[in-house]
């Protein structure tokens, strides 16, 4: 059964417009995953068996704007395990009841002491009750990292207003600085993130940009190139 309720956006998510951004579309649909996991998990477990859930890609449709003032509906449900990974998908509707955003995610279970992944048991996914998966075009969880990508800007450090609670740059926070390098009239119909490896304070992100007509892809990467994190934006 999907975790639903009702809200209005934030004014802090919102553009110009008064429409909810990218990045605030990010920010609400974590903070639906966290609040259905303490909707429906011990607490007792969720105290004391040190395992976390790590977010490992996005696939985000925009198919219509969410306007700041209306109030909307925000669904979310475990759509089962896939080999490692446990997939979580979102809708978010508007007052009429039309589709504003679809949404799949994948994440992986840490042990919260050591950062390593562990694997899931049927104690971890056992709270959630287990829905279809939405269907989407799916283009893969992995994203190819085009030839072409060349430095876009000077590289920056990781800032401290950046970081989640485990000491990582946020996820949403990877969007954020990948936007920097998209158009503000390319309008995002598409979203996909990758995050690879974690970024923590101080490191030096070092953005690669690879732009065409419909597509942008940025890599923040650290000075080998290695990615921390691969977003692609699409029209």
């Amino acid at each position: 059964m999907s975790y639903t309720y009702e809200f209005r956006v934030p004014f802090l998510d919102t553009d110009a417009q008064r429409r909810l951004t990218i990045t605030g579309a990010l920010d609400l649909m974590q903070d639906a995953a966290d609040a259905h996991t303490i909707s429906v998990v011990d607490e007792d477990y969720l105290n004391n068996a040190h395992r976390i859930w790590v977010l490992n890609s996005w696939l985000v449709y925009f198919d219509k704007p969410c306007h700041g003032r209306d109030i909307l509906k925000m669904s979310t449900w475990n759509a089962g395990l896939e080999r490692l990974f446990a997939n979580r998908c979102y809708t978010i509707t508007d007052s009429q009841g039309d589709t504003c955003i679809r949404a799949r995610t994948f994440w992986f279970l840490v042990d919260s002491d050591t950062m390593r992944p562990v694997r899931v048991t049927d104690r971890d996914i056992g709270f959630y009750t287990t829905e279809p998966a939405l269907e989407l075009d799916d283009p893969g969880r992995k994203i190819a990292l085009p030839e072409n990508l060349k430095q876009a800007a000077p590289p920056f450090p990781v800032r401290r207003y950046m970081l989640d609670a485990y000491g990582h740059v946020n996820n949403a926070w990877y969007v954020r600085l990948a936007q920097e390098h998209v158009p503000e009239d390319f309008c995002v119909r598409r979203l996909r993130a990758e995050y690879k490896n974690a970024a923590h304070l101080s490191d030096l992100l070092h953005p690669l940009v690879s732009a065409t007509e419909e597509k942008i892809v940025v890599s923040l990467s650290d000075l080998r190139g290695t990615p921390y994190a691969v977003i692609e934006f699409c029209r």
